[in-house]
């Protein structure tokens, strides 16, 4: 199987044409396969107008608010793959697609966890069991997003966040769903 380009964005909204726009020439320009797009503020009323605006496939889990939320992952229009179910979280945070791509089975998940230490904490136990209960693999699952913790000391400036309970859960759902942090790597 040839190398699946990913990339994972933290877009802070796509209600502006302007920048909506610019970003998925972006994105078409590198030729990424699928996109994880967290905050893209992007409401129920909104879906058909961000769809018609990518020339692929989009899945949402959208938002109730225009200022915060809201995750998509985006396929680009000629990467062969089929949907086989997805699951979405009511609150703009969890996105999770089983697909099968050249007779493999993938799981790929967006997440945008809550910038709160005691919810975020809550949120990754919370994924932990949703991945259990809906990944259809345990080999190929890739999950991405903005997780607003960091597990390494080293992977921040500040010192606040050496207190961090919630990186603890986190390294959990690695663990537990055998993962890679490819930033750690």
């Amino acid at each position: 199987m040839s190398t699946i380009r990913l990339c994972t964005l933290n877009v802070r909204g796509l209600n502006d044409y302007a920048k909506r726009k610019k970003l998925f020439l972006w994105l078409q320009n590198k030729n990424i396969d699928i996109t994880f797009i967290q905050e893209s503020f992007c409401k129920d009323d909104k879906v058909n107008i961000f769809n018609s605006s990518w020339p692929g496939t989009i899945f949402h889990c959208t938002t109730d608010s225009p200022h915060s939320r809201g995750v998509a992952i985006m396929i680009r229009r000629d990467f062969a793959f089929s949907l086989i179910d997805q699951h979405v979280s009511d609150d703009g945070r969890r996105l999770m697609i089983n697909v099968k791509i050249k007779n493999q089975i993938f799981t790929f998940i967006n997440l945008y966890a809550p910038t709160v230490e005691s919810t975020r904490k809550d949120f990754f136990n919370r994924v932990n069991k949703w991945v259990k209960q809906y990944a259809l693999t345990e080999v190929n699952i890739y999950i991405a997003g903005d997780f607003n913790c960091c597990l390494r000391d080293i992977d921040r400036n500040s010192k606040l966040h050496l207190n961090d309970k919630s990186r603890n859960s986190l390294a959990k759902l690695i663990k537990d769903n055998y993962l890679t942090d490819i930033w750690s790597s």
